[in-house]
Formats: C-alpha cells, structure tokens, sequence
C-alpha cells in the first residue's frame, strides 16, 4: 500500500477512534517492522510496554466513548484531539517511509478530521434519523435487571470501581 493511502486509512482511523490508529500502528510497527524508527525520538514506539499501553488506552476509550457525558465528537475539543493523533500517525508513517514527516502530519490530520463528520453523520444517519436501534449507544442508560443488580453489587461498597467492574463482568458471564 502507497505512503498516502496508509496515512488517510489510519487518519480516518484517528476520527473514528482517536487510541486506535496509534495502537494500531504500534502493534504493526512492533511486529512486522521492529527496527524501522530505530535511532529517531520514536523509536519505542514499537515496543512491548508502549504497544500494550495504547492498546489499553485504545479499549479505554471505546468504553469511555459510550458515555453520555462524552461529548460529540465533532465537538472542537474532541476533533481537535482525533485531528492530532491522525498528524501523529501520518507523521510516523512518514519517517516510516523517509518522506516529509510535516506533510504526513497534514494529511493525516485533514483525514481524521474528515473521518470524524462521515462517522457521526452516518451514525447520525442510520441510528436516531433512520430509526435503526443501536444497542451499544444506549447500553450506560440502560438499567441492570434486578436480580443482576443485586448479584453485581455484592462486596462492592468498599472495593475500587475496577473490582466492581470485574465483579459485574463475572455476573454477567
């Protein structure tokens, strides 16, 4: 695949999910280009613990995108970050290819922002102006059935959220 394709898919990637193109990125760059950024500021990107660590974040913000706190994102603070981790991934694949890291930055800042419009509006479209349901929007506002509540909620009180988490995933299995 030619340097601009990579750098629009990933920047689109950016605007639909701000942590995945970098984790993505980082798990390809670990596994099938290990000594591509040796020598340069990015050269641990490649590495086991910054791979996982996006990789994480990446899963974070999936879960934390469904909240109905989160605002659009279209809105300028969450565009302008989506914007910026598709100028960092463009400009990394740049320096990947040895081409012009400020121009892989551009372009793939210009199609995370484009990415951004196209998944909120067919989103938009498909989901609240096409009637179609969409389960995983409403899955934080939905309330737990009550026997599963209950079961869910045992030795909760004083454990950290993680726990609870962990304890709800249990019930639920």
């Amino acid at each position: 695949m030619n340097t601009t394709a990579q750098i629009i898919i990933f920047g689109i990637l950016s605007g639909m999910r701000s942590m995945s193109a970098p984790a993505f990125l980082a798990a390809h760059i670990r596994k099938k280009q290990p000594g591509t950024l040796r020598g340069s500021a990015l050269r641990h990107l490649g590495s086991p613990l910054v791979s996982a660590a996006l990789a994480l974040m990446a899963g974070g913000e999936l879960v934390a995108d469904k909240l109905p706190s989160i605002p659009a994102r279209i809105d300028p603070a969450p565009l302008s970050g989506r914007m910026m981790s598709g100028a960092f991934v463009g400009a990394v694949i740049s320096r990947m290819r040895r081409r012009s890291m400020a121009s892989g930055a551009l372009l793939g800042a210009a199609s995370a922002a484009a990415g951004s419009f196209a998944a909120y509006h067919a989103r938009r479209a498909l989901t609240e102006d096409g009637g179609l349901p969409d389960p995983w929007w409403r899955w934080p506002k939905m309330r737990w059935p009550p026997p599963l509540a209950k079961r869910s909620q045992r030795g909760c009180s004083a454990r950290p959220f993680s726990i609870c988490i962990s304890t709800m995933h249990a019930a639920l299995m």
